[in-house]
């Protein structure tokens, strides 16, 4: 049995359905991350609260992205008025 799957090329076949799958859920939860990130700072914003977050997962920024924040971690710092 082991013989006749290597033989037809269905190892190969489930790994680049297994990869595709990944890549889909990845984009997927990254879309989602997006949209949380986005109500999160637009939530900040409307109450007047300074969001320090870490730089979005595939962006370009080193460490000057969203609030600044080179160091890392997430936090939320209260604007003095």
């Amino acid at each position: 049995m082991e013989a006749f799957m290597l033989k037809t090329g269905f190892y190969e076949k489930v790994t680049q359905l297994e990869a595709q799958q990944l890549e889909e859920g990845r984009e997927e939860r990254e879309a989602r991350m997006a949209e949380f990130r986005a109500e999160l700072e637009r939530q900040a914003a409307e109450r007047g609260v300074k969001l320090r977050l870490p730089p979005a997962p595939g962006s370009s920024s080193s460490g000057a992205g969203a609030g600044g924040n080179a160091g890392g971690g997430s936090s939320v710092e209260r604007q003095r008025q």
